[in-house]
């Protein structure tokens, strides 16, 4: 996922993903794009976030626990999204991009049904096996 960090008018600075960024605080001509970064996760873009504004370390919500899908770590009372489960995830979607278009707000909705910790929905899988 791509994550940009904007300064705002007021000198405050937001970091979110692209889609997130433009819906929530659309940036305008006199926002600065400060950084951009290609993470599967937030709290993996957060810790490069706070290395690149040279603030101490980055702390995610929570104790990280083995992902119960794939077992490597996460924080399930931050995000709750394993960077493993996400990085299969877009691969799987890459797969079936060009059979299906995706605008950026269903391919997030897509991708966060896909790393949920519930199973995906029989139409989600239904596209996978036809892409």
């Amino acid at each position: 996922m791509l994550f940009e960090c904007w300064e705002m008018v007021d000198g405050s600075v937001i970091l979110g993903t692209v889609e997130s960024n433009r819906r929530n605080a659309p940036p305008n001509e006199r926002c600065r794009l400060v950084h951009s970064v290609d993470l599967p996760t937030l709290e993996e873009a957060q810790a490069v976030h706070h290395l690149r504004m040279g603030w101490e370390p980055f702390k995610p919500m929570g104790k990280a626990e083995p992902c119960p899908t794939c077992g490597a770590f996460y924080y399930p009372e931050h995000t709750g999204k394993c960077y493993r489960c996400v990085l299969e995830a877009e691969k799987r979607l890459r797969l079936t991009r060009g059979c299906v278009e995706l605008t950026p707000e269903d391919w997030d909705a897509t991708l966060d049904e896909l790393v949920a910790p519930s199973p995906p929905s029989e139409a989600l899988l239904k596209l996978l096996e036809e892409g």
